[in-house]
């Protein structure tokens, strides 16, 4: 599986900025329990892999 990691540096980028305001985080990036940010994860097939490995 891949993560989406644009997407994961973006919540990342959201939630330090807004610890940084003195804000809530929740209020930029929907968490998982209050805690867990969930990154969108996609499958690959083999032949997606090998292109990946290879670039």
């Amino acid at each position: 599986m891949e993560s989406d990691k644009e997407s994961y540096a973006q919540a990342i980028f959201d939630i330090a900025w807004n610890l940084s305001l003195g804000q809530d985080p929740k209020s930029a990036v929907p968490l998982v329990n209050g805690k867990y940010y969930w990154c969108p994860q996609k499958v690959l097939t083999q032949e997606e892999a090998k292109m990946l490995k290879n670039k």
